[in-house]
């Protein structure tokens, strides 16, 4: 279950995801599953993340899902989540009919004109305080959040968590509301909210269902929207989350800056149109390293060796 943090206040919306591909029992699929989608549509724009399914039995994630509902961004925000709704209820059901667990959470939050909002649509999380189920209700439901007027004693904003929750609410508390209620900048708030995603991971030891490497996104009243990826030693081959707007659709967008002999690697097929980012196993843990990672995201092994041992 991955581990997401939404953040919506008057001046900017950050969401920060994990990126991990975990197996409902345990073990680690990948570690470079896309949970971000930056949206345009009629009178909206912001960000989708998700938590729950992670592949479906076609290959195929949720933000696969949202890049192929047809004319997804040509609608206006309450048809834009319904229409979500209604596409992830049918794949859900299908899965539901197999025996999978289908508990569910895309989380859309951004700006509807100068109103920020967040958007919950779920089949078994809740804005309203204890309305976490432990099992999925036969359909998703959608609850809303629109800030027009301060939510709270003297700063409007909304901050919530799905999926995988801290042990502790104290870091959410110290490390982002704190800074919110602080005037801090948006990308200061962004660093701690990737603190405390990467603080789920080492909770499992960073073998579970979160992991270290992290996608952010903040976008503030125009739609100009600053996508980051957060990897542990860095990486070579960078990675963009899906992008949908009216008349234009962008998915599995990448750059590769280049190894260490400055030579990146043509990775296209044109018989089947798509580009591949292999992972390799860690020497040392046996877990999924992306190509271009520095290191494995969960003991911290080189990926190759340092320069001293190069000389």
């Amino acid at each position: 279950m991955s581990f997401n943090l939404t953040l919506a206040t008057t001046q900017f919306v950050i969401c920060v995801t994990d990126r991990r591909l975990s197996r409902p029992r345990g073990g680690i699929v990948s570690e470079r599953s896309n949970k971000l989608t930056a949206f345009q549509c009629v009178d909206a724009h912001g960000f989708v993340t998700y938590n729950g399914i992670g592949l479906d039995p076609n290959g195929q994630t949720p933000s696969d899902w949202l890049a192929d509902i047809d004319g997804l961004a040509g609608l206006p925000l309450d048809q834009f989540a319904a229409a979500i709704k209604t596409d992830a209820d049918k794949r859900l059901n299908r899965l539901s009919s197999r025996g999978v667990d289908v508990r569910h959470t895309f989380v859309v939050a951004g700006f509807a004109g100068l109103d920020p909002f967040v958007m919950l649509i779920s089949n078994y999380e809740s804005l309203k305080a204890d309305g976490h189920r432990m099992s999925a209700r036969p359909a998703l439901q959608i609850e809303q959040v629109r800030i027009s007027t301060p939510i709270t004693a003297n700063v409007p904003y909304c901050l919530i968590a799905t999926g995988a929750q801290p042990k502790s609410k104290k870091a959410i508390r110290e490390r982002v509301i704190d800074k919110v209620k602080a005037g801090k900048p948006a990308k200061e708030i962004r660093g701690q909210m990737v603190k405390v995603v990467r603080d789920v991971a080492y909770q499992g030891d960073r073998k579970g269902s979160v992991g270290t490497s992290v996608h952010s996104g903040i976008v503030g009243l125009a739609p100009e929207f600053e996508i980051n990826g957060h990897v542990p030693g860095g990486t070579t081959v960078l990675e963009a989350a899906n992008y949908i707007s009216p008349g234009f659709m962008a998915k599995d967008m990448w750059i590769d800056v280049g190894s260490d002999s400055g030579e990146p690697r043509w990775r296209y097929n044109p018989a089947t149109r798509t580009a591949a980012i292999s992972e390799k196993p860690c020497s040392n843990c046996r877990a999924p390293v992306p190509e271009g990672y520095a290191r494995c995201g969960v003991c911290d092994t080189p990926t190759r060796p340092s320069r001293e041992k190069r000389r």
